[in-house]
């Protein structure tokens, strides 16, 4: 089921029922939100480089190694002793 972003303050019980559309100054409200968070993120993953090299790391030993299984291999890889040591030589 598909849900419209409430925006502003707005609740869901604010929008008429059958109404699939935004506002003009609702997108425009949702679309500042995406740019704000986007770089939030941006900001705060360039503050971190082990975020970088960890998952530099992670998808260089997936294509190195094929696992069948991703979801298990991505447990191994971060629970593994000596992770934080792969974060600094990356």
């Amino acid at each position: 089921k598909h849900r419209r972003p409430c925006v502003g303050g707005a609740s869901m019980a604010d929008v008429p029922a059958g109404s699939h559309e935004l506002s003009a100054s609702q997108q425009q409200q949702v679309d500042d939100k995406k740019v704000q968070l986007r770089l939030s993120n941006e900001k705060y993953l360039r503050s971190k480089p082990e975020v970088r090299a960890l998952t530099a790391a992670f998808m260089h030993k997936v294509l190195e190694e094929k696992p069948d299984n991703v979801l298990v291999f991505a447990h191994q890889f971060f629970t593994q002793d000596g992770l934080a040591d792969v974060a600094r030589h990356k």
